[in-house]
């Protein structure tokens, strides 16, 4: 499993590298809403196979499968944290759309 970082705002990672580099800290410090960490597989058990039709096979699945759907369809205006994450020069929503496949395909 590797996961990447993606860096959407150098400047405060070069200010806080500056600032261990003088002395001044000791510690590297990022906010959160400088960088993002990229999604990434995970694979599933050994020996795992999902049912045929897979999300679509039982209405459990259906349900759930739907309600990832929703989830995204709500997103980012669901919290106050994504509302902000939105408010970003480099956010797309697109970015994501591979989230409630994975939930249920990978």
């Amino acid at each position: 499993m590797r996961n990447r970082v993606i860096i959407r705002d150098i400047q405060p990672l070069l200010t806080s590298a500056n600032r261990v580099e003088s002395g001044e800290d000791s510690l590297i410090d990022v906010p959160a809403s400088s960088f993002e960490l990229g999604g990434y597989l995970v694979p599933p058990p050994h020996g795992f196979q999902f049912p045929k039709n897979f999300p679509y096979c039982c209405e459990y699945h259906i349900d759930q499968f739907t309600r990832a759907q929703q989830v995204y369809e709500n997103f980012p205006t669901c919290c106050d944290g994504h509302r902000r994450l939105a408010k970003t020069k480099w956010f797309r929503k697109l970015d994501y759309i591979y989230v409630p496949f994975k939930l249920y395909r990978w």
